[in-house]
């Protein structure tokens, strides 16, 4: 098939659901215009009057309002209109890149298992699920942010073929019902809008490959693909339900038009009555409530059917359909909280209905049906048996089962402890009975699970699947072999070698390890939910400094160099000087009422603090005594990051979101006194979402942006793509170790990466090579000895305690050490053997 390349293929189906969160729809009757601001403003204003309880769907919209508004301002519009071309800029850029970068995954693969209880937490979410017509153990699924992955062993091992397409966000799958080498994807994320979307794409050799379809849109006119279903008899035509109507294509994708009359509302779901494929259903929704239409014709026309709907107080709809009794259709609706409305069926193609059941509660978080509203507007499935009418699963925040057609249920699957359901992760999204054998799959926020009838039980088939959603990262500089991440939807994830545990809940946002003690661990959740561990990640106590919450990823650092330094942003900066245990406010109206997205420390001096929001940009050289704006000569887009030299607390860097293709870096030698833009002309117009500054370098900088890494340093005149190996995502987060010479990423949609640095770094007390050696006995409880594997001179020991404190220095001269330590209390310590010249290491060190 010849390629479509133009601006004309691109889509952008990318903006905040706005028929169903009660906040947006208040807003909406009196402003239908409102801008994204105007959304944040009454979203807040909401949460002031209503308290926040799980499943009320204030979480999945704060997330969906910081992606946006990170890359929007009151200057601009969300309009990334390049995005194809930057796309294929970009790939003829990686091609001609000569960097040392070569990333490989770290996960997590396998599914992390909860420290508190043995049980897996997630690997990420799973938008939908797709089968091959003939083999029952091939099963593919979509990811909002990670693209399209298959097994063909049931769901034992996964992989991926499309990390280099434009955009690796899946909303919709279908499968040639007879050639299984072609099939159809919906790019982007129609329900969580965690990705952009380039439209319908079409593969010929079963996902290998992917070319642009007809399906488009003008990028101004921000609509969405929801589903895309293939007729049985007549395989080249194809119905997509989409915003502005049903869109059909009788040429496989090369052309597609308006069905009939179906231009107006936004439709939400299609399925073919089992069959008798000329007779279709569709559900939209409208201002005026949701609506079920039919079309027996093969899509020219389409006419309402709601004898024995209500008009009403019905949002979100979903059908389902069974060739065990082809006339059978079930709808579902939502209600105006997102909560469940009813579950209507009709026996006769349509023509009349019945109220199967209106409660409980299935779609609240309870399990017990009883909860109030819910979140249907993100999270919402439904599947009905291909062999049986009457078993149907629901699913909303938990799943649940009727085996008598929907009108009495069954509490099926949550994430709590109950024999009453099995075990796994909530908020719904996509529930599937493979057509072959009637096998079960249901897709939430934390992967996929399969229904065993011999366990009786749903079990996480996620494995392999790595496609984790992570805002930031933290290295263990002590232990090269660890880190931690903070996951949408999946909480604080540490990797400690080649293992995953999840260690905190809630949605995972900043983290860090201690830089001397690698079981010292801090986290944060959602708004700033800041907490700290002393043993690993086993237990965690609360050091939030404010009563308030911060941003959805509230910014937090701690100093290199002093462990007892951590410096948080939120309406104002907060800073303590033992390690969390005490903070003081630094600053007055340091942000102007605005929420602080950026935290920086300069390395070389602990007095320097840098603080932004998307706005403002402050630093003060006295630890909060004086402020000064340095925003002058800096364009006004929103600030995504700054970073400070190691060596120089004056030299700073700036980088920028929204879409101005000459704004991304800018740099001060002189603390923002004045600004010179090092943008170039290679970095793509697209969002830059955080930057670092390699130490003992020749001002080596790597950036993050929508689509992957870029370097330079000061002997280049522009920026080169840092990305092989690495998929086309969305990086949030870099950080560098220096022992080991790489670089990490945080990755929005496939997990965590990393790379060898382009260069390697100096050696300083921080960057230094590591030397081998050995503690035995270790606990110990008087003395110990420090063995070399290699004859070293005029090194030092230097013992720290948990608090980062200097308690014991020795000189080292032999080849074997005795070190006394009856003085020492009992607990953990860090020790530290170093020469200034050649290496530093550290290990742990027990006193019992």
């Amino acid at each position: 098939m010849k390629k479509k390349y133009s601006l004309s293929i691109i889509i952008f189906f990318f903006t905040i659901s706005s028929y169903s969160q009660v906040w947006e729809n208040n807003l909406l009757e009196i402003s239908p215009q409102a801008s994204f601001q105007e959304k944040e403003l009454a979203f807040n204003e909401y949460k002031k009057n209503n308290t926040y309880k799980k499943g009320n769907g204030f979480n999945p919209y704060a997330r969906n309002l910081d992606f946006i508004l990170q890359r929007t301002s009151k200057e601009s519009t969300f309009n990334p209109a390049s995005l194809y071309i930057e796309w294929l800029n970009e790939k003829i850029k990686k091609t001609n890149s000569t960097t040392n970068s070569n990333w490989i995954a770290k996960g997590p693969i396998n599914t992390p298992i909860i420290l508190a209880n043995g049980k897996k937490r997630g690997n990420g979410r799973v938008n939908c699920i797709a089968f091959d017509p003939f083999n029952a153990n091939i099963i593919w699924i979509g990811s909002p942010a990670g693209g399209l992955w298959k097994s063909v062993d049931g769901g034992n091992n996964w992989s991926t073929e499309t990390d280099n397409l434009p955009v690796i966000g899946i909303t919709s799958i279908a499968i040639h019902p007879t050639d299984p080498q072609i099939m159809y994807i919906a790019t982007g994320d129609a329900y969580g809008q965690d990705t952009y979307s380039i439209g319908v794409l079409k593969s010929e050799d079963g996902g290998i490959n992917w070319n642009t379809t007809d399906l488009s849109y003008n990028i101004n006119q921000q609509k969405r693909i929801n589903k895309i279903i293939i007729h049985p008899n007549s395989s080249d035509s194809i119905f997509v339900v989409t915003d502005i109507g049903i869109m059909v294509s009788d040429d496989g994708g090369n052309n597609f038009n308006i069905a009939g009359d179906s231009d107006f509302g936004r439709w939400r779901d299609i399925e073919f009555k089992p069959n008798s494929p000329n007779v279709i259903y569709a559900v939209k929704h409208t201002s005026g409530g949701s609506e079920i239409h039919r079309t027996t014709n093969g899509g020219v026309n389409w006419n309402p059917i709601h004898n024995g709907l209500p008009s009403t107080d019905k949002n979100r709809p979903l059908i389902a359909v069974t060739p065990a009794n082809p006339n059978v259709i079930y709808l579902l609706f939502s209600a105006n909280d997102d909560g469940f409305h009813g579950l209507y069926k009709s026996s006769d193609s349509g023509d009349s209905w019945i109220l199967q059941s209106d409660s409980p509660n299935i779609l609240a978080w309870e399990t017990d049906g009883t909860g109030i509203g819910g979140q249907s507007w993100y999270d919402l499935s439904f599947g009905v048996s291909t062999i049986n009418e009457n078993l149907i699963y629901v699913g909303g925040v938990n799943l649940w089962k009727s085996t008598n057609g929907g009108i009495n249920w069954d509490i099926d699957g949550s994430s709590g402890n109950s024999p009453n359901y099995s075990y796994m992760h909530v908020d719904q999204h996509a529930l599937e009975f493979n057509p072959i054998n009637d096998a079960i799959y249901a897709g939430n926020d934390g992967g996929l699970y399969h229904y065993m009838d011999n366990l009786n039980s749903w079990v996480d088939i996620s494995d392999g699947l790595e496609i984790s959603q992570f805002y930031k990262l933290g290295l263990s500089r002590s232990n090269p072999n660890r880190l931690v991440a903070g996951a949408q939807d999946n909480g604080t994830e540490m990797l400690t070698n080649s293992t995953w545990d999840a260690i905190r809940g809630a949605d995972g946002m900043e983290c860090a390890i201690d830089p001397f003690d690698e079981d010292v661990i801090y986290s944060s959740s959602q708004y700033g939910g800041i907490r700290k561990s002393t043993n690993g990640g086993n237990n965690w106590f609360n050091i939030k400094p404010v009563s308030y919450s911060g941003s959805w990823v509230t910014p937090y650092k701690i100093h290199p160099n002093n462990n007892d330094l951590i410096v948080a942003g939120y309406r104002e900066v907060y800073r303590s000087l033992t390690a969390g245990a005490t903070w003081d406010s630094v600053s007055y109206n340091v942000s102007g009422g605005n929420l602080i997205r950026t935290i920086a420390l300069a390395p070389s001096d602990q007095n320097y603090i840098y603080s932004a929001t998307y706005s403002t940009l402050k630093v003060t050289t006295d630890a909060g005594a004086n402020w000064t704006s340095i925003k002058a000569g800096l364009p006004n887009y929103n600030i995504t990051d700054v970073v400070v030299s190691n060596t120089n607390p004056d030299h700073v860097w700036v980088t920028f979101s929204e879409y101005a293709s000459d704004h991304k870096v800018y740099e001060s030698l002189d603390r923002g006194a004045n600004w010179t833009n090092i943008t170039g002309n290679n970095l793509p117009n697209l969002p830059v979402n955080c930057i670092i500054h390699q130490g003992q370098s020749n001002n080596d900088l790597y950036v993050g942006t929508d689509v992957g890494v870029y370097y330079k340093n000061d002997d280049m005149t522009d920026w080169t793509p840092f990305m092989t190996g690495l998929p086309n995502v969305i990086v949030r987060e870099l950080e560098i170790h220096y022992t080991k010479g790489t670089i990490s990423a945080a990755t929005y949609g496939r997990g965590v990466w990393e790379s060898p640095l382009n260069t390697l770094p100096g050696t300083n007390i921080n960057e230094v090579s590591e030397v081998e050696f050995s503690i035995h006995p270790n606990p110990t409880q008087n003395s110990f000895f420090i063995s070399f594997k290699n004859t070293i001179s005029n090194c030092e020991v230097n013992i720290y305690n948990i608090e980062g404190k200097l308690v014991m220095n020795r000189a080292l001269n032999n080849t074997n050490h005795k070190i006394n330590c009856e003085e020492l209390n009992r607990g953990y310590y860090l020790i530290e053997v170093k020469n200034n010249l050649e290496f530093c290491s550290r290990k742990k060190l027990i006193i019992k």
